[in-house]
């Protein structure tokens, strides 16, 4: 009978364990497994733990495409949120498989998984991946077509196209990554700046300051935002010093 060894990592932060009993399902390319509890007689998953297991089966599945997961609470204790940080499985025929989950499981519905890929490790120098990564990342705030080179830019389009066809991926390979690598790193900067400096901190920090002039302590709103805005000035201080200072990191990087 085929066996399927795993390995359940919890992740290892405040109340991610779990006393629920925690189920799970192998759903492969020739067929799926039954469903298996996976957690002891005792308290399940504590935080930061590794626990093993084993799966028979009537046969094998064949390559792993994903997992089943689900939960339900022990008779007579309340159900508690679960958080595993990933799952290993290996198959009778000796291949692992990674299963990264970095989620909280809530509730007893089923949840489906599929195994870790090292796709951006692999690819991470394709200008497919490049683009996509600006697609749909952070800061995709304003796509806009450029149809022509700006007046201002002092460019000559002789030295910025090439003829015959070529492309300085293919004639320049490290220059050109080196050139997507400033890209990046200019969106990165552009983002830290607008969209987290300036539309997060320093606007909340609007609120923050007017709260605390206008509202007493003793008032409903007040104490119902102060937990929210109690720090807001601090870190908006110390933004300021190392941030965008004339010492600061944008000044000096």
């Amino acid at each position: 009978m085929p066996k399927y060894k795993g390995v359940v990592t919890t992740e290892d932060r405040f109340d991610a364990s779990t006393s629920d009993h925690v189920h799970i399902k192998l759903v492969g390319m020739d067929g799926e497994s039954p469903r298996k509890t996976v957690s002891t007689r005792h308290f399940s998953f504590p935080a930061g733990s590794v626990f093993k297991f084993e799966l028979n089966c009537k046969r094998s599945v064949g390559k792993l495409i994903l997992i089943e997961l689900d939960k339900t609470p022990r008779l007579l204790l309340p159900q508690r949120s679960w958080f595993p940080a990933k799952i290993e499985l290996e198959s009778p025929e000796g291949e692992t498989y990674h299963f990264p989950i970095h989620r909280w499981i809530t509730n007893k519905e089923s949840q489906m998984f599929r195994e870790g890929t090292e796709y951006v490790q692999q690819n991470w120098r394709k200008d497919s991946l490049f683009g996509y990564q600006f697609l749909n990342g952070v800061n995709p705030m304003v796509i806009r077509r450029c149809l022509v080179l700006p007046e201002n830019l002092p460019i000559r389009e002789d030295l910025l196209f090439l003829h015959g066809g070529n492309s300085l991926a293919e004639e320049m390979q490290y220059d050109w990554l080196l050139a997507k690598m400033y890209v990046r790193s200019a969106d990165f900067s552009d983002h830290q700046l607008n969209s987290h400096l300036l539309r997060t901190h320093l606007l909340a920090e609007v609120f923050s300051v007017s709260l605390l002039r206008n509202l007493p302590m003793v008032h409903p709103l007040y104490k119902l935002l102060v937990p929210h805005t109690r720090y807001t000035l601090q870190i908006n201080f110390l933004a300021r010093n190392l941030l965008i200072s004339d010492s600061g990191v944008f000044k000096t990087v």
